[in-house]
């Protein structure tokens, strides 16, 4: 699950996802192509926002990745076995449409 916010970009917006500092990249460095949207589509994608828009606390959030990487090193380091987890499973893929009135129920 991914951290995101929508922004005003041009004559659209963009889904931001929230990334910590060394990952964040200049918005010059990101393409962005005009598309015509049906305004059901849009309709649905507003209620969607509205549905599960909280407020956010960004300071209630850390970045475990590389700490837990780091265990696993020092773990290996010590000789220790490391199981590996399993792959989670693959989900089909689904229009934008269908995952937008899944979610709206």
């Amino acid at each position: 699950m991914a951290i995101g916010m929508l922004v005003p970009y041009g004559k659209g917006f963009l889904l931001k996802r929230i990334l910590y500092a060394d990952e964040v990249r200049n918005i010059e460095e990101v393409e962005v192509l005009d598309a015509t949207i049906p305004d059901a589509l849009v309709e649905k994608g507003i209620q969607l926002i509205e549905k599960l828009a909280v407020p956010f606390d960004h300071m209630a959030f850390k970045e475990s990745y590389s700490e837990s990487i780091m265990k696993v090193i020092e773990a290996r380091a010590m000789g220790e076995e490391i199981p590996i987890e399993s792959a989670l499973p693959k989900t089909e893929e689904k229009s934008l449409e269908a995952l937008l009135a899944q979610a709206l129920g």
